[in-house]
Parts: structure tokens; C-alpha cells; sequence
């Protein structure tokens, strides 16, 4: 489990840290889980990590995982990615660990598991990752097996809940509030017809 700050050198660190580094207030809430809501994702899910290298990819990367999971991705400049996944899935024990599968691996034949630090180095197949259980979550960094393991560690130990700011750069807008399903705008009136495209666009 990740230690917890006592309160007040917790609030000298968000003071500290500028202005829109906390998370959103509760009169913001609302309007911030009803922009989570559109991935069909949980406010208290969407967490953010640092690591050295890597940054967080644009274009659609984050979303839902599994039900109600969060997931975002992290890419470097030659390539290679990790894949930040917050869940509420059971937490991850020493008699479970070699027993729940590694995220895109399915249900694997054989997961190796060891215990580091706070949580568990698991690799099963092609794909490995760092997991630690926090505050009734599973917080785990998954990629193929060319990303450094310290660096899914680092990714797993440094992630915290999105601040007001990278709440406002991660999550889908919609006008006019309150925020519901995105109309798509291409899909006919009536009947059972497949999405039309609209005449003269895009050349």
C-alpha cells in the first residue's frame, strides 16, 4: 500500500505546487464526472503518472477499461508504450497474484509473480507489469516485455488522481452541459440502417 502524507505536509505540497495542481472542489465535481461519464468511467478512476522518457500519448488514448475501468497510455520517442490501467478489480494478494492474468493477456496458462516493494512484478507470455493495490483500487503499468520493468514500477509508484488541470486537458467536452452520449450525427432517422456518410466530405 502507497504511504499517505500526514495532512498538513499534504497541503503544504499542493500549495506548493501552483495554483490548478489540486483536485477538482466539490461544487466542480459534478460538471468533471459528468465529462468521465461519456467514457463510462468513474472520476475517482482517472489518474495520471510520470515517468522519465515517456509521455502521455494524445489522440484518443485514454478511456474505459474492462466495465467501468480506467486506462491511458504512455509512449516514448522510439516507439515503445506502457498502458496505465486504474481499476476496482479485487486487490491483488500474495496467494492471488500468480493466479489473476495479466492485462491483455487473457486467461494465461502461467503468470510468474514477485513481490517488490509496495506490490508485484508479474509477467505472463510477451507482457509484463507492476501492480500495487491503493485505496480499494489496482493501479497497474502493462506493456510487452521492451519496456524496462523499473519503468512500469516508477509508473505504478508516481501515479495520482488527475488534477483540475489534467482533468481539463484528458476529458471529452460537451456543449451544452450537462454532458450525456455524443450524438455521432450520421445515423439515420429510422429504420435498421448502418451509419450514413454525409455527402462532399472529407474529398
Amino acid at each position: 500500500m502507497r504511504k499517505t502524507l500526514p495532512a498538513a505536509v499534504l497541503a503544504l505540497t499542493v500549495l506548493l505546487s501552483g495554483c490548478g495542481e489540486a483536485g477538482p472542489s466539490a461544487e466542480e465535481r459534478t460538471a468533471y464526472e459528468s465529462r468521465a461519464a461519456i467514457w463510462g468511467v468513474p472520476l475517482s478512476h482517472i489518474y495520471v503518472t510520470e515517468v522519465d522518457g515517456y509521455v502521455q500519448a494524445t489522440g484518443g488514448g485514454a478511456g474505459v477499461y474492462a466495465d467501468d475501468g480506467f486506462s491511458d497510455h504512455y509512449a516514448a520517442a522510439d516507439g515503445r508504450y506502457f498502458q496505465l490501467i486504474v481499476d476496482d478489480d479485487p486487490e491483488i494478494t500474495d496467494d492471488s497474484c500468480t493466479s489473476t492474468p495479466v492485462a491483455g493477456t487473457g486467461t494465461p496458462a502461467e503468470v510468474a509473480c514477485t513481490r517488490q516493494g509496495d506490490g508485484w512484478y508479474r509477467m505472463s507470455g510477451e507482457r509484463h507489469e507492476y501492480a500495487e493495490n491503493h485505496d480499494g483500487l489496482v493501479i497497474r503499468a502493462n506493456a510487452v516485455t521492451d519496456v524496462p520493468t523499473d519503468a512500469l514500477r516508477r509508473a505504478v509508484e508516481n501515479a495520482h488522481p488527475a488534477t483540475v488541470t489534467e482533468l481539463d486537458a484528458m476529458l471529452p467536452t460537451c456543449t451544452p452541459e450537462p454532458c450525456g452520449v455524443i450524438p455521432r450525427g450520421d445515423t439515420p432517422s429510422g429504420g435498421d440502417m448502418p451509419p450514413q456518410d454525409p455527402p462532399h466530405v472529407g474529398g
